[in-house]
């Protein structure tokens, strides 16, 4: 059996942008998991991406990296881009349960 993929999507802190050790939190948290057989990361963060940013791209990327064959989980990592682009948190949720 292939091992699980578990796709983060989500901005700079996921990607691990300006973090000295390179990992982020997708980094963390996966230096934290262990299974067996072992998760395969994939990472998909985009710096400074806003929630409807994300909405237009995520399943189009997720497709590539994924089929019917392929046993995969999404986790969404969302970040701040949206409230300081001066949207509000009721449209951040809207686009995110969109």
């Amino acid at each position: 059996m292939d091992s699980l993929r578990v796709i983060f999507i989500g901005d700079e802190l996921v990607a691990g942008y300006g973090d000295a050790r390179a990992l982020g939190w997708t980094g963390r948290v996966m230096a934290r998991t262990l299974t067996d057989p072992p998760l395969l990361p994939l990472t998909l963060a985009v710096p400074g991406e806003t929630i409807s940013e994300m909405a237009e791209r995520w399943e189009r990327e997720v497709a590539l990296r994924t089929g019917p064959e392929i046993e995969a989980r999404l986790v969404i990592g969302l970040g701040s881009h949206d409230l300081e682009r001066g949207g509000t948190l009721a449209r951040a949720r809207l686009n995110l349960a969109n």
